[in-house]
């Protein structure tokens, strides 16, 4: 999903594969294997042996299967660091679980805390937030608690939370959004630290889809490399030596990190609600795969499955050009977190 959405944005992405696994896991069947810390090693310095390390401006990182194999990652990014400085912004996805479930080795987690403030960006979900700093995420108030934790104690620059769950109930109160009109609420929740790591937090919301969707971690981190980089060099940012900062005196809702951000999510919610249409009209077709009673069950989840494939390829309208001024009844206007806050109980 990664290289697909970056090459669809004319970025020139290689990819090292940590997995080679026929289908998701979503399917809950699979073959395939997760790649060895050693042939990820292996492959990098194939890289180094043809030069070709010294080319790559943006290192995103996801999913990998061991903490043998993220610390690989983290030495590649080492070395991509010394090789190109402060030319060189590391996006990383701590991909370690969601809802409350680690679905990771149990060793992973502290592989991540320690490498977390080599990174430009990190993007975990409300539950990789708290496994990341140990703390816990129930709400927009302590999601940025947490947030702040990682600006101060892991020294992380920029952060953007990409799934926080919210209820209307929870934010109506504040004049911003007494006319939300859907109960359950996506939240995504982002921040640029000041010199000193204070936070400047900001929120965008979305209704939330009934549709159980896989790889919009590593469309959102794609997405994110390409909007974030075109923003901060808009402002001269790029290879600042500070993550791509803005200085102190912008505003949360002015920053680069912010206005990339709703073009991301512009582009994906877009993206999501044209593919769960097209999930629904596919599911009204009888399906053409017979099955025993005995089956029936599993060979439903695999139909259900495919039909809900993010269309990413078909929709590469919608991620050239974001929808910024909305979509489907949906404005992706950055909020400042400060003001919410103020206006909560």
């Amino acid at each position: 999903m990664v290289t697909t959405t970056l090459s669809l944005l004319n970025a020139d992405a290689s990819a090292i594969n940590t997995v080679n696994f026929s289908n998701h896991t979503g399917y809950e069947q699979f073959s395939g294997r997760r790649t060895p810390a050693a042939e990820i090693r292996e492959l990098y310095n194939g890289l180094v042996m043809s030069h070709l390390a010294e080319d790559f401006d943006i290192l995103v990182t996801g999913y990998t299967g061991s903490a043998e194999a993220v610390q690989s990652v983290g030495d590649i990014a080492r070395d991509l660091r010394r090789r190109r400085g402060d030319d060189l912004f590391w996006i990383m996805d701590p991909v370690m679980g969601d809802a409350g479930r680690l679905y990771v080795a149990p060793d992973i987690p502290q592989v991540y805390r320690s490498l977390s403030k080599l990174a430009d960006l990190v993007l975990p979900n409300a539950f990789e937030l708290e496994v990341l700093t140990e703390m816990s995420v129930t709400d927009l108030r302590s999601c940025v608690t947490a947030m702040g934790s990682l600006h101060q104690r892991h020294g992380v620059r920029n952060v953007v939370v990409t799934s926080l769950r919210l209820r209307r109930q929870d934010l109506t109160s504040a004049p911003l959004f007494a006319d939300l009109r859907h109960d359950e609420i996506l939240g995504v929740v982002g921040s640029t630290s000041t010199s000193d790591g204070s936070s400047r937090p900001f929120l965008l919301t979305i209704p939330l889809l009934p549709v159980s969707f896989r790889g919009t971690g590593d469309m959102f981190a794609a997405l994110m490399a390409v909007r974030l980089r075109e923003a901060a060099l808009s402002r001269g940012l790029v290879g600042n030596g500070a993550s791509w900062s803005s200085g102190n005196d912008i505003t949360a809702t002015e920053l680069p990190l912010a206005k990339a951000t709703e073009e991301v999510l512009a582009s994906m919610y877009a993206v999501l609600v044209k593919t769960a249409k097209r999930r629904d009209t596919e599911l009204v077709v009888p399906s053409k795969v017979s099955s025993d009673e005995e089956n029936e069950e599993k060979a439903q989840h695999l139909r259900i499955t495919k039909a809900s494939e993010v269309r990413v390829v078909q929709h590469v309208e919608e991620l050239r050009n974001p929808p910024i001024n909305g979509f489907n009844g949906v404005q992706f206007t950055a909020q400042d977190v400060a003001t919410i806050l103020s206006r909560l109980p």
